[in-house]
């Protein structure tokens, strides 16, 4: 309890007292009135107190979340890829990471990778990640099958399936790395990212009058619905 709410209440109870000495029943019901107003005062004051400190609480989560990200952040410049050699992730558009709650097989790890290293082998980590978030995404979304395998091989959604390079390809170090960070959470597109195509692609059509495009990351653009 403050101790100025103490003082006070002490120096109103001794003012009522000498005030109304004179009538016993006018001190009772003025006292009676003030030790309402002060237990009304110091439920104020509690109230005050566990909204202060509900706020410290929230500011203290803020904090340790703008640390985690920061930590998340530093961890993306050079990373050791399942290869063992160091690669240079050297994105800045990489935002978040997020907690996937997927169960992916290692067989589908090497075909995430080589999906990835297919698609988008010639254009650096940023081209690679927006692959696998799209191929992930889909095992996330309700229109589209719920594993990666299934995903990566169902019928005509994958040229490199459909042309055969998909099988031929040497997934590179940055490929395993960019798969590796992409099923620990890191996104450079959101999960409404559901197809991708190269500007100069046959069946670009389709995508640019069905689908919402959302960006171009080299080489693709790429698309969500509506």
């Amino acid at each position: 309890m403050p101790i100025i709410l103490i003082v006070a209440w002490v120096g109103v109870s001794l003012g009522a007292y000498f005030k109304f000495s004179y009538n016993e029943k006018a001190r009772i019901e003025y006292v009676t009135e003030i030790a309402m107003k002060f237990e009304e005062d110091i439920a104020r004051i509690e109230a005050m107190e566990e909204e202060a400190k509900k706020l410290a609480e929230e500011m203290e989560l803020k904090e340790q979340e703008r640390e985690r990200a920061a930590a998340a952040n530093a961890s993306r410049g050079n990373a050791t890829s399942r290869g063992g050699s160091r690669v240079d992730r050297a994105s800045s558009n990489v935002v978040y990471y997020e907690d996937l709650g997927l169960n992916v097989a290692d067989y589908e790890i090497e075909m995430l990778e080589r999906i990835v290293q297919a698609e988008a082998g010639g254009s650096g980590y940023d081209g690679m990640l927006a692959v696998a978030n799209v191929v992930l995404n889909r095992v996330k979304y309700e229109r589209f099958p719920n594993t990666v395998e299934e995903v990566i091989f169902a019928q005509k959604q994958f040229t490199p399936i459909s042309d055969g390079r998909y099988y031929t390809v040497k997934v590179s170090d940055t490929a395993k790395q960019v798969v590796e960070d992409a099923l620990n959470g890191a996104r450079i597109l959101d999960e409404d990212a559901l197809y991708f195509c190269t500007p100069t692609a046959p069946g670009k059509g389709w995508f640019e009058t069905s689908l919402r495009k959302i960006t171009y990351i080299a080489p693709h653009n790429f698309y969500g619905y509506y």
